[in-house]
C-alpha cells in the first residue's frame, strides 16, 4: 500500500509541476504527454514565438527532476534537434508529432537527418 501511496504522491507532484510550468511561462498551444507507467511527462508550448519543451521524470530517489529546453520555432535545425531529443527520451513518432504540432511524416524525416 505504501508503494501505491508514493506513486500517487509523485503523480500529484508531477501534475502540479506541469500546471506551474504552463502557468508561470504563460504558454499557448500547450501539448502534454504523460506516461503514468514511468511517471515522466513532456510539455511543449509556445511563448513569444519560442517553443519550450520541458521533460519531467522521476530520478532514482523517486523525486521529480526536470529538464527545460527552448527552441525558436522558426529554426529548422532547432526543430530537428527537438524531435531527436524527444525520440531519445522514448516518445513515439506519433506522440512527438502531436506534441510539436507537426506531421508524423515530418518527424520521420527529421529523425533520418
Amino acid at each position: 500500500m505504501v508503494a501505491t501511496h508514493d506513486k500517487v504522491k509523485n503523480e500529484s507532484r508531477t501534475l502540479h509541476m506541469i500546471n506551474d510550468f504552463v502557468k508561470n511561462l504563460e504558454l499557448t498551444d500547450v501539448h502534454i504527454q504523460y506516461d503514468a507507467r514511468s511517471g515522466s511527462a513532456s510539455i511543449t508550448g509556445l511563448k513569444d514565438d519560442i517553443r519550450c519543451t520541458m521533460t519531467l521524470k522521476p530520478n532514482a530517489d523517486s523525486k521529480i527532476s526536470s529538464e527545460l529546453k527552448h527552441a525558436k520555432t522558426i529554426g529548422r535545425e532547432a526543430a530537428i534537434d527537438q524531435v531527436k531529443e524527444l525520440y531519445r527520451q522514448g516518445y513515439r513518432q506519433v506522440d512527438i508529432a502531436h506534441m510539436l504540432n507537426i506531421a508524423q511524416s515530418t518527424v520521420s524525416t527529421y529523425l533520418k537527418k
